[in-house]
């Protein structure tokens, strides 16, 4: 019987990427964290009823299941029927730790490694639950990079608030859900005249796109991420005057705290970062005026920039400076110009569709496994930051809003330290992981950068 007729689907080049990176423990899982303006009046029974039931019957992909088939990835969507109450109490857990504390990371992210369901009728490793903390009302969304990049999770999310939103229940049982193949919630991309289903046929010679620097690692890829910390920058106004001076300087606040993040790095030395960052495109690169190709068609690296920022004096640390504004213009303009607008420019950011990810993600294993004698080797200012931008607009017509959010994920390579950025009405948060080194190289940095936006609250 062929993998179609028993349902099961490939994965894409994108959801591919994540699967075997995960599943070689270079990344584990993403969360994003909502905390509610009041309490949280559904008890959990009520939130299963109520919220998952929902989700479920609306989004496909949160009913899939990971597989692995004749020695490949597959993914099976499981009719709502498969889904028992047992599975059901599996995607919610309730938690009394703090929504920005290390433990909770380590608990629900880190400590969970990515799992297939090996037998083909098993349905007993989801990639995704949800955890609730009653006492500070926050709802947190766990789940697989294989499944969803952060905007869609962040649409999931929404929708969650959605159903909680509504006056009454939605009692959808397990038969006659008329909108159970409908995902257009949960599609952020918007729609163009023309989508290609796989990439056109690009022949070229491209050298592999060095965003993990792994042979000079020293530490196992799948050591805990004991490094975390938290910024939350909960102040209207004075991120209401950031982004006022950013549009005066005429850079985008995303530049901007990218090169806060690149600053911060200075410690009495002239320094340069490397820093990567998701290609602001949201999952369409333009082929000619009316086609457009999504993202998770042509591969991760395609949606990735990695640059290297100019050098970083004393003079740019001074907060408003004539030379920070400049450097943040820099930072800028390295940003902009890096955004590939055609297929020609692919070969500035590489084509991972064209990469066997198991045979790359094994092989960056193998490498760091043969370096493990000396602990963590971690080399000069590198950081990745992601940053999901605005969400959770508050509306007061609606009976709960989100005061505080955030986006986090919790293990990468340990060469660098991971920033994941998210903001709502009532400012932002950001997040970082990396691994503890003696130095305290990068607990040192996040803490300058701490100090750098503390700063600009009194300016």
């Amino acid at each position: 019987m062929t993998n179609e007729k028993l349902g099961f689907v490939p994965l894409t080049p994108f959801q591919e990427h994540f699967f075997f990176r995960e599943m070689y423990e270079f990344s584990s899982k993403i969360y994003i964290t909502v905390q509610l303006d009041k309490k949280l009046e559904l008890n959990p029974d009520e939130f299963k009823q109520k919220i998952v039931l929902n989700l479920l019957a609306k989004e496909p992909l949160l009913r899939a299941r990971i597989y692995y088939v004749d020695s490949k990835p597959f993914m099976k969507v499981h009719p709502l029927s498969d889904f028992t109450p047992e599975l059901i109490d599996g995607l919610l857990e309730e938690t009394d730790l703090d929504m920005d504390s290390k433990k909770f990371t380590q608990k629900y992210v880190a400590s969970k490694p990515f799992e297939v369901n090996e037998s083909l009728d098993s349905m007993d490793k989801p990639n995704w639950n949800f955890v609730v903390n009653y006492k500070q009302n926050f709802i947190a969304f766990v789940y697989s990079h294989v499944l969803f990049d952060g905007i869609s999770g962040v649409s999931v999310v929404n929708s969650c608030l959605s159903f909680l939103n509504e006056d009454s229940f939605v009692d959808q049982g397990k038969e006659n859900i008329s909108w159970n193949n409908s995902t257009g919630v949960f599609n952020p991309y918007p729609e163009n005249k023309e989508l290609y289903t796989r990439p056109l046929n690009l022949q070229y010679d491209e050298p592999e796109t060095s965003l993990f620097d792994v042979s000079s690692i020293k530490v196992k890829p799948n050591a805990c991420v004991e490094g975390a910390s938290l910024f939350a920058f909960q102040d209207k106004k004075a991120v209401s005057n950031l982004i006022k001076e950013c549009k005066e300087h005429d850079v985008s606040f995303n530049s901007y705290m990218v090169s806060m993040l690149a600053i911060s790095a200075y410690d009495g030395k002239d320094v340069k970062c490397k820093f990567a960052m998701p290609i602001d495109l949201r999952g369409r690169l333009k082929i000619n005026d009316d086609v457009f190709v999504p993202k998770s068609t042509l591969g991760l690296l395609l949606t990735f920039i990695v640059n290297i920022t100019p050098t970083i004096t004393f003079k740019e640390t001074v907060n408003g400076s004539k030379e920070q504004w400049e450097f943040v213009q820099k930072i800028h303009t390295l940003i902009q110009k890096a955004i590939p607008i055609s297929v020609e420019d692919l070969r500035e950011v590489g084509n991972n569709y064209l990469i066997d990810q198991e045979k790359f993600w094994r092989e960056k294993s193998e490498r760091s496994k043969l370096t493990t004698d000396g602990g963590a080797e971690l080399p000069s200012f590198t950081f990745v930051l992601s940053n999901l931008s605005l969400n959770f607009k508050y509306d007061e017509s609606k009976k709960y809003n989100v005061i505080r959010s955030i986006f986090s994920q919790a293990k990468r390579p340990p060469d660098f330290f991971s920033c994941s950025m998210i903001s709502t009405s009532e400012g932002f948060s950001i997040s970082d992981a990396y691994y503890e080194d003696e130095p305290k190289t990068m607990e040192n940095c996040f803490k300058r950068f701490e100090n750098i936006m503390q700063e600009k609250r009194t300016i």
